[in-house]
């Protein structure tokens, strides 16, 4: 229908506007802060989801470790992640800088710093503007590859957060098999699949693993919306992860925020993993503990 096709568009337009004004207070804020002069940086934006804003983080850490740079996370709270960087995760970034320049370098494939030596700037600052489009996983692997190690520097939970993963890890058995089942806005794209696709992925990996392996189910979609899968795989499947109170709360909350990390922390803690095709989610999870991970 043409009425809701223009509502539409003049939704898509509103909140692309209100981005790029979220966007430009906080690189006001970042120029603005009061701090010693000097200091060699780069700063990133994030206002995507949490697992195409630790993809960013990835790359411009990568970027930082071969520039010699402070890397200073610059993450958008609205309604895809309520939240700042710090509030998930320890963080030694400088508080106050005075940036004299600022470079803005928008990433993608075929401009990449990371074909070969890196091309540094001379400005103090530099702001490197991600597009989440140009993070593909092969990519983004082939330019993190050598800095694996720095991955338990790079994204150290709070301390609550990996407390309460590692309190769930100690009572799983040692072998279990993580499944990501994407919904949400993954619904009205077409994109979610038919449990029937992961069944027949679970049932591919459990031939693999050992007898006693278990089935972490995580998922963004209500418990009843799984059960086809618990059915097909009788006293497999893990019962949900109990969470506390300030892990579970609305989209775009910070409690939110918490409770996805420890959902992707917790399937990263995993034997194999079965991801959804396109949900950066759980390939992001596979990502950075380099277990085995298939498709649906």
């Amino acid at each position: 229908m043409p009425g809701v096709t223009l509502m539409k568009k003049a939704r898509i337009a509103f909140f692309t506007y209100l981005a790029a004004k979220r966007e430009s207070n906080l690189l006001k804020r970042l120029h603005s802060a009061d701090g010693p002069t000097g200091a060699r940086c780069i700063a990133y934006i994030g206002s995507a989801g949490l697992a195409n804003r630790l993809r960013a983080h990835v790359i411009s850490s990568v970027y930082a470790e071969r520039t010699g740079r402070t890397l200073i996370p610059g993450w958008v709270v609205n309604e895809h992640l309520g939240c700042e960087f710090s509030d998930l995760f320890e963080s030694d970034s400088p508080k106050g800088i005075n940036f004299q320049s600022v470079r803005q370098v928008t990433y993608v494939r075929p401009l990449s710093s990371f074909q070969g030596d890196v091309s540094d700037y001379p400005e103090e600052m530099v702001f490197f503007k991600t597009q989440w489009q140009d993070l593909t996983s092969e990519y983004l692997l082939r330019a993190a590859k050598p800095y694996c190690g720095n991955f338990g520097k790079w994204f150290k939970p709070r301390s609550e957060i990996s407390a309460f993963v590692d309190h769930c890890v100690a009572q799983w058995p040692q072998s279990v098999l993580g499944v990501h089942v994407r919904r949400g806005d993954f619904v009205p794209q077409d994109q979610d699949l038919p449990e029937s696709r992961y069944n027949a992925a679970i049932s591919r990996a459990l031939a693999e693993l050992p007898d006693t392996t278990r089935i972490l189910l995580v998922s963004d979609a209500p418990p009843e919306d799984l059960r086809a899968i618990e059915n097909a795989f009788p006293g497999r499947v893990m019962p949900p992860i109990m969470k506390p109170e300030g892990f579970l709360g609305a989209r775009g909350t910070l409690s939110e925020a918490r409770g996805a990390l420890v959902d992707m922390l917790l399937l990263s803690r995993t034997s194999m993993l079965i991801l959804t095709p396109g949900s950066t989610f759980g390939e992001f999870a596979g990502f950075i503990s380099n277990i085995p991970a298939v498709f649906a």
